[in-house]
């Protein structure tokens, strides 16, 4: 059963996207969205992370959300795509379960 995880804030030590991504199954996907946003930065602390994270996983940050922060496509981490509003429709119904983190 292939889940799509929506991630939208982490606390500063970045644990709660550690325990997403532990649960993550080999269908899952992850998308950043809101505050979790600036996890993907290329400068951030999590940049490292979520790069490493990026090889064997579908990773994706909502691209109003980094624009509504100022964050240029050019900026997110390589592996990290962005994905527009009928994108993310699409992937949710890719998806047989939506959970919010």
């Amino acid at each position: 059963m292939a889940v799509l995880h929506l991630v939208n804030r982490l606390p500063p030590d970045g644990a709660g996207l550690a325990t997403c991504f532990e649960r993550l199954g080999a269908d899952d996907a992850v998308v950043l969205m809101e505050q979790a946003v600036y996890a993907c930065r290329s400068g951030s602390e999590l940049a490292g992370s979520l790069r490493q994270a990026a090889r064997g996983l579908r990773l994706y940050a909502l691209e109003p959300d980094l624009s509504a922060r100022g964050i240029f496509p050019e900026a997110v981490c390589e592996g990290i795509e962005p994905v527009d509003f009928p994108g993310l429709v699409a992937l949710c119904c890719e998806h047989d379960l939506v959970h919010s983190w």
